[in-house]
């Protein structure tokens, strides 16, 4: 059993770098060891889970979240099992099942009420507004973005208010506020870049780090700023190559591919288009599937491939009315306009 808890504590440390695919293969070699430990397999199944959905792995995460629900209740262990539902909720919004995945939350938010768990009440908020953004309610997830940093911040958790302030970084870009928009990444930026912010003092949050550059990318993007927009779509790639992180890559790559667009480099737009649409489809990921298909149908059409251009936006706007995306579908309806106007294209989406 030694072995196993050093094995354990190696792959937290492992995950606390987002070095998930090694803190991965420590969690799997103990989980195999743990068949008589019960509680001490749930803890490591919910490990694993979580790590799976930070690797892009979201049907594998949500087959053993359940399991580590079933297991939860079966020995009535409540705050595993919604912690668990949690995770699960996380897994299946990422798959477009955003509905799905209220349910889950909101129940999960009603169980860290009851019991005082201010630190979980404001998780499930931060996955809320999540959710939120993924329906296309940008106003209600701003707010609750809002909600929980504060209570984040009152809890002097300013890891995680970081990535609250990453969240209202992207709803305020959605919403046409660029400026702030840059202002709550480069703030998370500066939390991310700072030593001391993890538990496992003198390192970097590199996932949080990367999700920041990514969004100061995006809001240069926004503002015509394209040599900077690169600058840091470039660091942003850097440091989700090192964690394997193709979920998040892929829409980096999908920006990147968007401001080549903007700047007519059609070759270096159908790659990284290409390149971003291969991660969403090996993740499942469907709204950025959606994503992926508006950028193609920009490159087709300014590629002179109309017909082409048709069929891709027709794609994404199946996409977008199957899973309810409201924002997306705007984007699409949007598109299908300026191409039947034959108006200026491209169409720099946010």
């Amino acid at each position: 059993m030694l072995g196993v808890n050093k094995r354990l504590q190696r792959a937290e440390v492992l995950r606390q770098r987002s070095l998930y695919c090694e803190a991965l293969t420590e969690y799997e070699w103990a989980l195999n060891r743990l068949e008589k430990d019960t509680r001490g397999r749930l803890s490591c199944l919910i490990a694993i889970a979580d790590t799976k959905r930070m690797t892009g792995d979201f049907v594998g995460a949500s087959k053993t979240y359940t399991e580590a629900i079933d297991t939860a209740k079966r020995l009535a262990l409540v705050q595993s099992y919604n912690d668990a539902r949690l995770g699960l909720a996380l897994a299946r919004r990422a798959l477009g099942l955003w509905r799905e995945a209220f349910l889950h939350i909101r129940d999960v938010k009603q169980y860290y009420l009851s019991v005082g768990d201010n630190h979980g009440y404001a998780f499930t908020l931060w996955a809320e507004a999540g959710t939120l953004r993924v329906k296309g309610d940008i106003k209600a997830c701003l707010e609750t973005f809002k909600e929980s940093a504060i209570l984040f911040k009152s809890q002097k958790d300013r890891n995680a208010e970081a990535y609250c302030l990453c969240g209202l970084g992207g709803a305020s870009r959605v919403a046409g506020n660029y400026r702030q928009s840059l202002d709550y990444y480069k703030c998370a930026n500066a939390v991310f870049s700072k030593g001391g912010a993890l538990p496992h003092r003198g390192e970097v949050d590199r996932f949080g780090l990367a999700y920041s550059f990514c969004g100061i990318g995006n809001a240069y993007r926004m503002t015509a700023q394209y040599e900077s927009a690169a600058q840091y779509f470039k660091k942003a790639l850097y440091h989700y190559n090192i964690i394997g992180d193709i979920v998040s890559s892929a829409y980096t790559l999908w920006s990147y591919g968007m401001l080549c667009l903007l700047l007519g480099k059609l070759d270096a737009a159908s790659k990284y288009f290409n390149d971003s649409m291969a991660f969403f489809l090996k993740t499942n990921d469907v709204r950025g599937q959606a994503y992926g298909f508006l950028g193609l149908c920009q490159l087709a059409y300014l590629s002179a491939d109309t017909q082409n251009s048709y069929k891709l936006l027709k794609k994404a706007l199946n996409i977008t009315k199957k899973h309810s995306f409201l924002l997306e579908k705007c984007h699409a309806i949007h598109l299908l306009e300026l191409l039947r106007g034959s108006e200026t294209i491209p169409f720099n989406i946010p």
